[in-house]
């Protein structure tokens, strides 16, 4: 897996007049649009020293960039019924050596 350092995270669009450009910069990529920005798109920095010179520039969907929270929401989809096959099974042969074991 690759790993990108975010060096900044905001949201770009045309102002109402003229034709420039406006960056609302925000503290996470969770954070919602700012009041006035409902349609501007977000964009952010990525760096790695492996692969690049500069920041690159682009959005999350682009590079399917997702925070640690959901990535650990979704391993822990995967471990906890693993966890509870393998205690159940645990639990069970535990049970049936209590059952069938002979007294000392």
């Amino acid at each position: 897996a690759q790993s990108y350092q975010v060096t900044d995270i905001y949201f770009q669009g045309p102002l109402q007049v003229g034709a420039t450009v406006a960056r609302v910069p925000v503290e996470t990529l969770d954070a919602p649009a700012p009041p006035g920005c409902e349609e501007y798109t977000l964009y952010v920095k990525l760096f790695s020293p492996q692969y690049h010179e500069t920041p690159v520039i682009c959005s999350p969907d682009e590079v399917g960039l997702v925070t640690l929270k959901d990535e650990v929401a979704d391993a822990l989809r995967v471990a906890v019924p693993i966890l509870g096959f393998w205690l159940s099974l645990s639990l069970f042969f535990y049970s049936y050596g209590s059952l069938t074991s002979t007294p000392r």
